[in-house]
């Protein structure tokens, strides 16, 4: 997989993952600051086919899907929690109402005596479900908020040194 950025996106961020999901870190935090993120199709084709057919060590699959997982989470958890808070409510609901119904008109043909317990028990799991979907909002903004600090730290750093020290003997930075 190839990846380009500009330049300018990448100096501003302040990068702290030196693995394989910095991708995830530069993404992540590049909209975060408002940066768009735009996918380009291309093919990639190698001048040398035997050597891009070899089998290479892999490690574990797991070393690499946790990772966007938990990435996934983090980004999306306010849609998961939103679509969660919804479904449970409304089961609650029916629950409470079938519950309700049946004590008073008895419309099931079978004696059900928890199911408005059951049901009042789903309603206030889906209330939690919408508060943590609250505070995954202010958790956001918070995170957005940092994201903005270390960039501006990063950039104030940059200007009151804007090069590195050469070494006195190689002359190469440091």
């Amino acid at each position: 997989m190839t990846r380009g950025y500009r330049r300018h996106v990448i100096d501003s961020l302040h990068l702290e993952e030196n693995d394989k999901e910095i991708h995830l870190e530069i993404v992540n935090k590049a909209r975060a600051l408002g940066y768009t993120v735009v996918e380009i199709p291309a093919t990639i084709r190698w001048e040398n086919p035997e050597k891009a057919d070899r089998k290479l060590k892999r490690p574990g699959i797991s070393r690499f899907i946790i990772p966007h997982i938990i990435i996934c989470l983090h980004v999306g958890s306010i849609r998961f929690l939103a679509w969660a808070s919804i479904g449970i409510g409304l089961i609650g609901m029916l629950l409470t109402l079938a519950g309700v119904l049946n004590k008073l008109f008895h419309v099931l043909p079978v004696s059900l005596p928890y199911l408005v317990t059951y049901g009042l028990l789903l309603l206030l799991l889906s209330i939690l479900c919408g508060m943590f979907g609250l505070m995954s909002i202010e958790l956001g903004f918070v995170y957005r908020s940092l994201i903005h600090i270390q960039a501006q730290l990063k950039a104030l750093r940059q200007s009151a040194d804007p090069e590195p020290p050469r070494d006195s003997i190689s002359g190469s930075r440091k």
